[in-house]
């Protein structure tokens, strides 16, 4: 891992959005429309992309307008708790996009509810990207995407769920121990029986992965995804579930970590890691960069980033257009996420360059991970 911030006395920089992120929005603006048109037939997983006045969401824009509304705002569940925590690991600025004329009660609700958090720290910003920050943490997929922090993380709500291939959180928790990962914070020692390669579509992490499987000193645990299966794929490349299948095992704890790719649900469960783990064999994983850092954190895994040469992917994609293994559109979302995609490569702990065969790049991986594992036993 790139520990050049691991500085003893460098301070953190950590940017938090404020509507939706801290304090509630939409949820306050929708339950107010309600309360005057109990009749309206919205709710918040009904609001898929970001409030627009031709959507049937835009009844609740006219909040935004009035000064009442943010007098109202409370923090969110376990808010405080939250800034209070980061607070000790880095510096806290609220990096917030509200109108310059409601800006005033903005900084009041601040310091009323964050009295810890100095007011010299509250950035009125609707161009976030122009703020240097080591982490922004937002719910609006713009935000994310045009921010030039080191590690933009996504707070996932119903509006941002098509973003995909950069690191997301659903809780305050999940977003301090990925700071705590990266930064060191705690100690958290990498061993190398579980590799887990991340990378842009089609970098080769899958191939790659099966080659390593075919060594007999690698096993790879089968996923569960709710994508439809690609030609000549069975139950050995994943396990093919129903929503309401992969949610019934999400609700029973039974996933190690679980994702959503291209609009696709992925998860890795419990029961087939241990399962390699238990007969004195290694793990190889393929995932997204949040699956692989919940890997992390859990059971230490140590991140591999596949890199590969832009023109060489595009190939790759067209390819499976033409064999019918995805569609234009899917094309589309990868290709969008590529560049946010390879600024995962500061958060892993190896990099790996497919530039050569595939059997060459297996080979690298052994060497490093598996003969030199070995050697210290």
């Amino acid at each position: 891992m790139n520990n050049n911030l691991l500085q003893k006395n460098y301070k953190y920089k950590v940017g938090l959005d404020v509507d939706d992120v801290l304090f509630h929005c939409i949820g306050l603006a929708l339950d107010l429309e309600k309360e005057k048109n109990p009749e309206l037939d919205l709710e918040m997983d009904d609001i898929k992309s970001w409030i627009s006045p031709e959507m049937k969401a835009g009844v609740l824009l006219k909040y935004f307008d009035r000064p009442d509304f943010y007098e109202r705002q409370t923090p969110l569940d376990g808010a405080i708790e939250f800034v209070n925590e980061l607070a000790k690991r880095a510096e806290v600025f609220f990096v917030t996009a509200v109108s310059n004329e409601f800006m005033g009660i903005r900084g009041k609700q601040l310091r009323k509810f964050f009295p810890n958090i100095p007011e010299k720290n509250f950035i009125p910003a609707s161009r976030k990207n122009l703020v240097t920050l080591d982490f922004l943490l937002d719910d609006r997929s713009e935000n994310i995407l045009a921010s030039n922090a080191k590690y933009p993380v996504i707070f996932r709500k119903p509006w941002n769920k098509g973003i995909t291939g950069i690191l997301s959180v659903g809780t305050y928790t999940e977003f301090l121990d990925i700071f705590d990962c990266i930064t060191g914070y705690k100690e958290n020692p990498t061993p190398s029986n579980i590799l887990v390669l991340i990378g842009p579509s089609a970098s080769g992490k899958s191939v790659i992965a099966e080659k390593l499987e075919e060594t007999g000193f690698y096993e790879r645990p089968i996923s569960s995804t709710t994508r439809r299966p690609r030609k000549g794929e069975t139950e050995k490349s994943y396990h093919f579930l129903t929503e309401t299948e992969f949610k019934e095992k999400m609700d029973n704890d039974e996933f190690l970590e679980n994702s959503i790719y291209s609009g696709n649900r992925y998860g890795l469960e419990k029961s087939s890691v241990f399962e390699i783990l238990a007969k004195n064999k290694k793990c190889v994983i393929v995932a997204d960069i949040s699956g692989a850092m919940a890997l992390k954190m859990s059971l230490g895994a140590t991140l591999i980033f596949v890199k590969r040469e832009t023109k060489e992917i595009l190939h790759t994609l067209l390819e499976r257009i033409r064999k019918g293994e995805m569609t234009p559109e899917d094309m589309e979302k990868r290709l969008v996420s590529l560049t946010d995609e390879k600024k995962n490569e500061n958060i892993c702990d190896y990099t790996l360059m497919n530039r050569k065969s595939v059997a060459d790049s297996a080979a690298e991986l052994l060497e490093e991970f598996y003969w030199k594992d070995r050697a210290y036993q």
